[in-house]
């Protein structure tokens, strides 16, 4: 009986522990779809003015966050893109992002 106890609790523990562990995927709803710009979107300007020290940001940003998977140029094909077998879109294309 000293035994059974322990191993119970072990094997309780460790089922629950496996639970925890591995959650069930959460369900996508039915037709979500992928947000559309509104002509008023697009016709929105930028308030904040560019200069040359904020561009040099961005560009320093976008090489550690960004190039690795949409490209130095941003035309989606970037390495992990490649090696993941990803097909993302060519954001040079302005027409890219009214879609």
């Amino acid at each position: 009986m000293r035994r059974t106890l322990p191993v119970v609790g072990a094997i309780l523990l460790a089922s629950f522990g496996l639970l925890a562990a591995n959650p069930k995927p959460a369900q996508e709803k039915p037709g979500s779809t992928e947000p559309k710009m509104t002509p008023e979107d697009i016709a929105k300007k930028n308030p904040v003015p560019a200069t040359p020290e904020g561009l040099a940001e961005v560009r320093k940003l976008y090489g550690y966050n960004c190039a690795m998977c949409h490209g130095k140029t941003g035309d989606g094909k970037g390495d992990l893109a490649a090696d993941m077998k990803l097909e993302l879109r060519d954001w040079r294309d302005v027409s890219s992002s009214k879609k």
